[in-house]
């Protein structure tokens, strides 16, 4: 093997290692959820940082698929009240999933808005939106369940265990908030995050 094919495996070796690594981590602390144990470490979040640091991390992600990340950030989007560490895991997983299912020369955005929760008030919403090809209707259910895959008819590779979608809607409803999809097939897919301005 030449230089530029080990390399290429290498870079294969660390990204499934890292993903393993991903999702060994997410399982066991979507344990200490369901045990009670989660402490979230709240403190106030500037959303436009939250939103870029967020994108930063998926930057190599996008030009290795020709795929344009972009944010629309309303400015009078309020400082938020949360775990900054737990909510830049849930954007993560959700980019992640929108860059999966987005086809080379496809747009990711990230979205923040002034929005109001029912029950606690002013609230910031976070959107992911991605130009794939949607999630079909009956599918949408299945979405927050572990294990669950919206891949049928689509290629293996974009198939997963669902339990980073999981882990988020309990991040999020940890926080008070919710999370939910609004999509149309052909027309991507948008995945939306509440959270309280007062934080859990």
């Amino acid at each position: 093997l030449d230089i530029a094919q080990r390399r290429h495996f290498l870079d294969i070796i660390n990204r499934e290692a890292d993903r393993l690594s991903r999702l060994v981590t997410t399982y066991l602390d979507l344990q200490k959820i369901e045990a009670g144990m989660m402490r979230l470490t709240v403190a106030p979040i500037d959303v436009a940082g939250l939103v870029d640091e967020s994108l930063e991390a998926f930057e190599g992600a996008a030009v290795d698929k020709s795929i344009t990340l972009a944010r629309d950030l309303d400015p009078a989007a309020p400082t938020l009240t949360g775990d900054r560490d737990r909510l830049l895991q849930v954007i993560a997983n959700l980019l992640s999933n929108a860059l999966k299912f987005t086809p080379k020369g496809g747009t990711v955005t990230i979205k923040a808005i002034p929005a109001t929760l029912p029950g606690r008030g002013e609230a910031v919403q976070i959107d992911v939106w991605n130009s794939g090809e949607g999630i079909p209707p009956d599918k949408i259910d299945l979405l927050f369940r572990r294990f669950s895959q919206i891949g049928e008819g689509r290629t293996e590779q974009k198939r997963g265990t669902g339990l980073g979608r999981v882990f988020s809607r309990e991040i999020v409803e940890l926080h008070g908030g919710r999370i939910g999809v609004v999509s149309e097939p052909g027309l991507g897919a948008s995945f939306q995050v509440v959270l309280p301005v007062g934080g859990p």
